[in-house]
């Protein structure tokens, strides 16, 4: 009897155990999620090369290609996931029209230039959002706005953006 009541306990806890234990993504990459790329660097005028061909806007690079490679599958119009890529510091640079920076002088390791990947991003739908206080430390302002991008009203509304999210990537 006292083997029996051994082995139901050890059943129940294994159950238990594979219930409980789970990774908590597991069955999320069938749900909609709200996804936040967040890019930081970016010193599109006075970059260099840290080392013999690379780059240092590669980061940007992998951020705008992440930020398309989790939008999933395309559902109708729309994309699986909502997405947003989020620029701050010396990364909202990219988002400034009226700098010296062209997008297309850089290109990144799979051929695309980054004003390519931009644009991707723009006709897929993606928000493109401009940290504030960073866009106002750098002479940003609406009028000077990407295509594509848009300056949140203050910090409540990033506070919103970010709450909302189920993912934040950060490079």
């Amino acid at each position: 009897m006292r083997t029996k009541i051994f082995n139901l306990s050890l059943v129940i806890f294994l159950l238990l155990a594979v219930a409980f234990l789970q990774p908590a993504h597991a069955g999320s990459e069938n749900k909609k999620q709200n996804v936040i790329v967040k890019l930081s660097h970016f010193d599109a005028l006075n970059w260099e090369d840290p080392t013999k061909d690379g780059h240092n806007w590669q980061p940007a690079c992998m951020a705008l290609m992440m930020t398309d490679h989790v939008l999933g599958k395309k559902v109708g119009k729309r994309y699986k996931n909502k997405v947003t890529l989020f620029l701050a510091l010396e990364a909202v640079e990219m988002a400034d029209k009226d700098t010296a920076t062209d997008l297309s002088s850089f290109t990144c390791m799979n051929g695309q230039t980054l004003q390519d990947r931009w644009d991707d991003l723009v006709n897929k739908g993606v928000d493109i959002a401009v940290c504030p206080g960073c866009a106002k430390i750098g002479g940003i302002t609406p009028d000077t706005l990407r295509e594509g991008s848009f300056i949140p009203n203050g910090a409540p509304e990033v506070t919103r953006i970010f709450l909302k999210a189920d993912k934040i990537i950060d490079f």
